[in-house]
């Protein structure tokens, strides 16, 4: 349905802070949250910025409020790469219900527990050379109990982090983005309330979750998408070889 409204972005109201479900109707996201990741990834592409340039880069706080303001106003926008990144950090930090709640329909959600697991997967590979493919199955179980547009945007933002962090370069530059951007992410994917720039004890223990989703995400979503997909030998093998390819 938002296909046929692209070419007029204000047919929707968008807004900063408010529930996902009441910016666009339930298996769709509002044109606006996707202008502003292409944006951002056009604009990191365009610059070929790293996580050393992002990270000591200061933002003006002026250039910070007009770039949230042609978001709402306007169907163009124009920013540095770190206001863009700045921006999607904004908006998911705002959400009155995190992207990854801890809380859904007064169930808990094991998103922390499957943290723990994904240390430790962390921990262990270099020793034992082997990934626990059970954990995707585990992660995909808690994504399934996600509204529509809670799984729709966590795929748009996991498909951002990669892409922005697995540009063509050095492996060891493509580790450091990948770092950066999942400690850059993380709080204001769970956390309530969010403060962006100030790091608390907990959101640490959040990030290995998301390191591992950007790292398996295409084999999470084969599993998420198609539950009752039986992967062959032959491509169990070729997913095997690629894991270790990126846990090195």
């Amino acid at each position: 349905m938002w296909k046929q409204c692209v070419a007029d972005l204000f047919c929707y109201k968008f807004d900063f802070g408010v529930p996902l479900d009441d910016l666009f109707p339930p298996n769709d996201l509002h044109p606006k949250i996707e202008l502003m990741y292409s944006y951002a990834s056009k604009s990191l592409k365009k610059e070929m910025f790293g996580s050393d340039i992002v990270s000591s880069s200061s933002n003006q706080t002026e250039d910070l409020i007009n770039l949230r303001k042609m978001v709402l106003n306007s169907k163009y926008l124009q920013g540095t790469p770190q206001s863009f990144l700045w921006l999607i950090e904004h908006f998911l930090g705002l959400l009155p219900i995190p992207l990854l709640p801890p809380y859904l329909q007064e169930k808990r959600l094991n998103w922390l527990l499957l943290s723990k697991q994904c240390k430790g997967i962390f921990q262990r590979y270099h020793e034992t050379k082997r990934i626990n493919y059970n954990l995707d199955d585990e992660i995909v179980s808690e994504m399934s109990k996600l509204p529509p547009q809670h799984s729709l945007l966590l795929d748009l933002q996991i498909r951002f982090m990669r892409e922005i962090s697995f540009f063509p370069e050095k492996l060891s530059r493509k580790k450091s983005k990948l770092i950066y951007y999942t400690k850059y992410f993380t709080a204001s994917i769970f956390l309530r309330p969010f403060r962006s720039g100030l790091e608390q004890s907990i959101e640490k223990e959040y990030r290995y979750i998301i390191l591992y989703m950007v790292l398996r995400w295409p084999f999470i979503q084969i599993t998420y998408i198609h539950p009752s997909l039986s992967i062959s030998e032959l491509e169990q093998s070729t997913i095997r070889y690629k894991s270790k390819r990126i846990f090195k």
